[in-house]
């Protein structure tokens, strides 16, 4: 669980080199399809200029807001929200997430997030308000 925060902690930080020591060297990143950088990267260096270089570039104020923490052996679930506004647009968002983080010998070795894409691309401008 301790990990879990720690990653959380570092990630609002923009600590690179700390979530670097916490990433498995075979880490699994998944984001989904339609969220900025949406896809599956394995280790950090992909990571980092993948999933997340977007979201550093693309939105003023990002921001993973975990509200729970639920313990399920060697994985951790993390439940919250993000939050941010599009540069381009001007736009807030909020969209609520759960994320799966995985761990192995103290390290994580898998991410998996789900979330509402549609509210990041309604604020990217890449959708009309309330219309798919």
């Amino acid at each position: 669980m301790e990990t879990v925060r720690e990653m959380y902690r570092l990630f609002a930080e923009r600590d690179d080199g700390g979530l670097r020591r916490l990433f498995d060297p075979g880490v699994e990143w998944v984001q989904m399809e339609g969220f900025p950088g949406g896809g599956r990267y394995v280790g950090a260096d992909a990571i980092f200029g993948g999933a997340f270089a977007g979201l550093r570039e693309d939105w003023e104020g990002w921001r993973a807001i975990v509200e729970r923490y639920l313990d399920a052996g060697e994985s951790v679930v993390a439940l919250g929200f993000y939050e941010g506004t599009h540069r381009g647009t001007g736009r807030p968002m909020r969209a609520e997430f759960a994320h799966l983080v995985e761990l192995g010998d103290g390290r994580i070795v898998r991410f998996v997030q789900y979330t509402d894409t549609f509210k990041q691309a309604e604020a990217a401008g890449l959708i009309r308000e309330g219309r798919a």
